[in-house]
């Protein structure tokens, strides 16, 4: 007997002209590609090696790309930009009684490129809820917990504007999941109130991103501007009146304060100086 008669026959590999690939907005999640141009010239350099895969029409006439939109993106930067003269898409076709369900299951399981970020996944899983899948459904499929599901449903269907600040970086993700729990009417004043009293980052010119204890700090009634160069400078001042031996208990203890309210630091019930 053959080696190859001992396994289970691979699925079909096809390289199919570009021009019968095409793409369903509906069902494609990805819209944060990353660096397009480094995997451009990568499949310019030494053509495609990764395969994706597709959803033959019933006609035979096309196919539906279901795993692979970077790929097949890069191949055309690369035919447009860097001169390559790549005419055709390496892949597969997808099992049979692959449905809408599968193949949004399969973006978590069986993806071959960038993973999916937050926001995709929180609207990949959407749509299995929309086709009738519970929370515990749909953690128990995925590998996750029920916990991270909620959250990611929740920043979901959070306002447009702290969606978009998740896409441009100006709010970390966890950050944005911590806002998202808020009215979504306030949720846009609350982040811009938050990003105007933070400093720019100490490296760039530009404002740093929202972290969560600066969400946390707002929701809880805490001054975002507690922690200005103001404050920062009379931490500074305390710190030398410690070193100078000054009631260093009462100065240890406000410099904790100041550090709390910063969040340097935790809260310590069994604090003492």
């Amino acid at each position: 007997m053959r080696v190859r008669d001992l396994g289970a026959r691979a699925a079909d590999m096809y390289r199919l002209p570009l021009s019968v690939v095409t793409v369903d907005p509906t069902f494609n999640k990805r819209t944060d590609y990353g660096d397009m141009d480094e995997l451009a010239r990568q499949i310019a350099a030494v053509g495609q090696r990764v395969y994706g895969k597709v959803r033959l029409s019933d006609d035979g006439q096309s196919a539906v790309l279901i795993d692979g939109h970077r790929r097949l993106k890069a191949i055309q930067i690369a035919n447009e930009k860097y001169g390559a003269k790549i005419e055709t898409f390496l892949c597969i076709a997808e099992e049979k009684g692959a449905n809408e369900e599968s193949r949004i299951v399969d973006m978590f399981m069986f993806g071959t490129g960038k993973p999916l970020t937050l926001l995709e996944q929180a609207e990949a899983i959407k749509c299995l809820q929309g086709y009738g899948w519970d929370i515990a459904k749909i953690a128990k499929t995925l590998g996750k917990t029920a916990p991270y599901i909620s959250q990611l449903l929740t920043l979901n269907g959070s306002s447009h504007a702290l969606r978009e600040a998740v896409k441009k970086n100006t709010i970390s993700p966890t950050a944005a999941i911590k806002l998202a729990t808020t009215p979504v009417s306030k949720q846009e004043a609350i982040l811009d109130k938050i990003q105007a009293t933070l400093s720019p980052d100490t490296t760039h010119t530009k404002k740093r991103t929202v972290k969560v204890k600066d969400v946390e700090k707002e929701l809880k009634g805490i001054p975002a501007s507690i922690s200005s160069k103001k404050i920062r400078d009379i931490e500074k001042e305390v710190e030398s009146l410690i070193k100078a031996g000054k009631q260093t208990p009462l100065w240890k203890a406000v410099r904790y304060g100041l550090q709390l309210a910063m969040g340097k630091v935790d809260l310590d019930p069994g604090y003492s100086v």
